[in-house]
């Protein structure tokens, strides 16, 4: 039994071996190949469909086509015409044709950045500070040598509404709804409160600094005076409700105050007439200090 399993396993290790080998025997290098490619698909408007060219493809040695990959080395411009099938009239198109190839790494020299060197041999970038930073990495960043940079140290925190965590800043930004929202009201986003504002945000005078009032001040103080306007308002109708319910209150005693005022000067004026009964026909009597004499519209006395 033992003896049968062991010669199963043996056939079948025996037939992937084979089976790996029928495909290494064939030609997969990186070479141009003919190959067919549509048109316009899928609308397939152009007849033929398909036209015939040269394209490099295929693998370079043993390497990964994720690290070395075929590329076209040179190539010629294909021209002819094709019929529009829908116009009903012939065009003149070009295509290219790849006649010679050849691998080349994936990744760049300019793919790295300042803190890496490239290394052509392995086409990759390797880090010049493997150890510590070129310079001092910031407040919640640390040094990663695998990625040649200063990563974000500190944990996730909760951010407050219309921001959201970014790993680069290590710190909670304002959100894309926030950029939008100001961008649709034509405002200025303020980065540190993510509102909307009238007017460009102050400059910023170091961390956390903005050089002027927050907005979260503005709008504390734009609510309290929004809450005296309404008290003073209410305060009125209030008065004026028992002035004409009751009458009493503020407005009362100011036209109380009034009508005694007019009433006293009323009688200043009568007095004064009584001297003038004498005067001259034709001449209208006059105050002390030569104005007319003013009468007052007398209320009753319930109204007092």
């Amino acid at each position: 039994m033992a003896g049968s399993l062991l010669f199963t396993a043996f056939l079948a290790i025996f037939a992937n071996i084979r089976f790996v080998e029928g495909f290494i025997n064939k030609d997969v290098q990186c070479r141009a190949r003919k190959v067919l490619i549509p048109l316009d698909a899928p609308r397939y408007q152009y007849f033929p469909f398909y036209i015939e060219v040269f394209r490099c493809s295929g693998a370079c040695s043993t390497h990964s086509p994720k690290t070395i990959q075929c590329t076209a080395v040179t190539w010629n411009n294909v021209s002819g015409s094709i019929y529009d099938v829908y116009a009903e009239t012939l065009k003149a198109v070009t295509f290219q044709n790849h006649t010679s190839c050849g691998c080349e790494c994936v990744t760049k020299a300019e793919d790295c950045s300042e803190n890496e060197r490239f290394v052509e041999d392995r086409c990759s970038c390797d880090c010049k500070y493997p150890d510590n930073p070129p310079t001092p990495c910031p407040e919640r960043f640390s040094w990663n040598p695998f990625e040649c940079k200063c990563v974000c140290r500190g944990p996730v925190r909760f951010c407050p509404p219309g921001q959201e965590w970014s790993h680069e800043g290590c710190d909670c930004i304002c959100n894309k709804f926030a950029v939008e929202r100001c961008k649709y009201q034509k405002k200025y986003l303020n980065a540190t409160t993510c509102e909307c504002e009238a007017k460009a945000p102050p400059t910023k005078l170091g961390p956390g600094v903005t050089g002027g009032r927050s907005s979260e001040e503005m709008n504390w103080k734009r609510l309290l005076a929004v809450m005296v306007a309404e008290l003073i308002v209410l305060v009125f109708l209030f008065d004026l409700y028992l002035f004409w319910r009751y009458e009493k209150g503020v407005i009362h005693w100011i036209m109380g105050k009034c009508y005694r005022a007019c009433k006293a000067t009323s009688n200043e004026n009568t007095g004064s007439e009584n001297e003038n009964k004498g005067a001259p026909n034709g001449t209208t009597p006059r105050g002390e200090h030569g104005s007319p004499t003013i009468t007052c519209m007398r209320r009753t006395e319930s109204a007092v």
